[in-house]
């Protein structure tokens, strides 16, 4: 989506060419909005984003795109080494249809993964009403707060995960160009809090660098430590939920009345929803929740 100003098209359209040129390396189209669909503002992106959905949902299986990648145009693609699909969910998580990554600010809209699915279109629909059926809620960034709003709702958090920023929505706020094997940068928020230069100036630097060279940031798979720390982040997500299942089977055996087992349960069911991108705090709330269950055996055992 790119037609907001002059002042930083030029910008924008050469960071969009490195999508593009990831786009036909991979095989995977790339669409992209350069008008208003609706009077709302940043509201045009989930409207296009539902349109796309709905274009997708009637075609026949098998002729569907399977996930759509959502990027605004201050994003740069360095790495075309990384395949879009590396990020998404191996079986076993059928059921998630959203992945997302946070800043600061929590959900960031700039980057983000949906599935061609009708739990989306749901999604984007709701997004899109709000402004009509609550006008009374209003957000601090536009459709980004809307979007985060509805994905944190019941029906919709339980489809969703986080994934660490760095894999494929690194905050560009480097003022000068360094090595990296990072993927893609976010120029997100470079404009802001009083630094003195543009955003266009700051993505222009990074961008001269790829067109003197665009294998400057080139980095097979094979030598990155990405791969590994995707399948560490599913493992530790089928672990959670492992566990989980099992102090619901565990606690109906033993008839356990502890709220710690509750409690830790329930926090942890919450990191899965809305933390996943935190691994060291999933592992700890699963090692949590084991000791409960061990402790508590360990006691019963005793007793008797």
């Amino acid at each position: 989506m790119v037609y907001q100003t002059n002042k930083l098209n030029i910008a924008y359209e050469r960071a969009i060419d490195s999508h593009l040129r990831h786009g036909e390396k991979w095989g995977v189209p790339t669409h992209i909005l350069r008008h208003d669909i609706v009077e709302a503002g940043y509201f045009n992106k989930p409207a296009y984003l539902l349109g796309m959905l709905i274009s997708e949902m009637a075609k026949p299986f098998g002729k569907r795109a399977d996930w759509i990648v959502w990027f605004d145009a201050d994003t740069i693609c360095l790495n075309h080494a990384v395949p879009w699909t590396l990020f998404l969910p191996p079986p076993g998580f059928e059921e998630i249809h959203f992945l997302g990554t946070k800043d600061q600010n929590g959900f960031n809209a700039g980057m983000f993964m949906i599935r061609v699915h009708e739990w989306s279109v749901k999604a984007m629909s709701e997004v899109i009403a709000l402004r009509q059926l609550k006008p009374e809620v209003k957000f601090e960034f536009e459709d980004q707060g809307a979007i985060g709003w509805v994905l944190n709702r019941r029906g919709y958090e339980e489809h969703v995960l986080y994934q660490p920023h760095n894999w494929w929505n690194a905050f560009g706020l480097q003022q000068a160009p360094s090595k990296t094997d990072l993927f893609l940068l976010h120029f997100a928020g470079v404009d802001c809090c009083g630094n003195s230069e543009s955003k266009a100036t700051v993505m222009s630097r990074w961008l001269d660098k790829l067109d003197v060279n665009p294998d400057e940031y080139y980095t097979p798979l094979h030598n990155m430590t990405l791969p590994s720390e995707i399948d560490a982040y599913w493992d530790s997500l089928a672990s959670a939920q492992k566990t989980l299942e099992e102090a619901d089977a565990w606690q109906a055996q033993s008839r356990y009345k502890g709220m710690d087992l509750q409690v830790t349960r329930g926090q942890l069911q919450k990191s899965i929803f809305r933390e996943a991108d935190d691994l060291s705090r999933l592992r700890s709330e699963v090692a949590s929740l084991e000791n409960i269950m061990t402790d508590a055996e360990s006691k019963s055992k005793d007793a008797s």
